[in-house]
């Protein structure tokens, strides 16, 4: 499969998911992303807000003989799941106590959080008429498409870029960040790995087989928001992670 044609199938995917799940374009193609990278993500948001039904209608237009490879899973009780070598979708309200600890979210490629709708979001949401989406919109299989991410090139200066950013969140004075004194522990390596994939996945939604610098852009919040840990000051000071990487990726130098 060229990009093109999965680019394609992707769009047409995304579009159908939208019927059913409105303004939540940004958090449809980081579910996309999930697929193609063959991760984990957590989604973080209010009740009501949409999570599961954004999870069980992807989940629904995928090929009837991909559906064992996907778990949805609410609550993640069984949270040996994190563990196993399979496309994990996770929703999550935080609640002050039960919160995943740092090493499990560690194990999510993906963090991403559901924002409130738009007015005129909300307004459509009144508005929609029940829709029925296609089935099995993905023609290929999934290892088809996953195959496709081992063929988009990113250059030595995109590498470096990436290592830059992670980077920052472990040297944060070396980077001259303000709320550098809030960062009581940053990003592992593991981080540099998944935001490296993260952007060739990125770089597939948007049509081409190369990364370039605003991939990576695009991508570092949901990749690193929960890899930065706050010390006792920013937590008390209301200090957000999202925060600190849009300082980050306004101070790291763009190749």
């Amino acid at each position: 499969m060229n990009v093109q044609q999965l680019t394609k199938e992707l769009d047409k995917l995304r579009d159908e998911v939208s019927k059913i799940v409105i303004g939540r374009k940004k958090s449809i193609n980081a579910l996309l992303r999930t697929i193609i990278c063959k991760s984990k993500v957590l989604v973080e948001g209010p009740p009501g807000s949409g999570k599961s039904l954004m999870i069980k209608t992807l989940i629904n237009l995928t090929p009837k003989e991909d559906k064992q490879r996907f778990i949805e899973n609410i609550n993640l009780s069984n949270k040996d799941l994190l563990k196993k070598d399979l496309i994990l979708f996770a929703t999550q309200y935080k609640i002050p106590g039960e919160e995943l600890k740092h090493h499990e979210l560690d194990l999510f490629m993906f963090l991403i959080k559901i924002q409130d709708l738009t007015f005129q979001d909300e307004l459509n949401v009144l508005d929609k008429k029940h829709q029925e989406t296609k089935k099995s919109m993905i023609k290929k299989s999934l290892n088809e498409i996953q195959k496709s991410l081992n063929k988009v090139f990113a250059d030595e200066k995109i590498k470096e870029y990436i290592i830059r950013i992670v980077d920052s969140t472990r040297n944060p004075k070396k980077y001259n960040l303000t709320n550098s004194r809030f960062i009581n522990q940053g990003s592992s390596t593991r981080g540099s790995i998944f935001l490296y994939k993260a952007a060739k996945a990125e770089a597939l939604l948007q049509g081409r087989n190369y990364v370039i610098p605003s991939d990576v852009k695009t991508v570092s919040p949901d990749i690193l928001r929960h890899r930065i840990q706050l010390n006792y000051e920013g937590n008390l000071e209301s200090i957000t992670t999202d925060s600190i990487i849009e300082e980050i990726l306004k101070k790291v130098p763009i190749p």
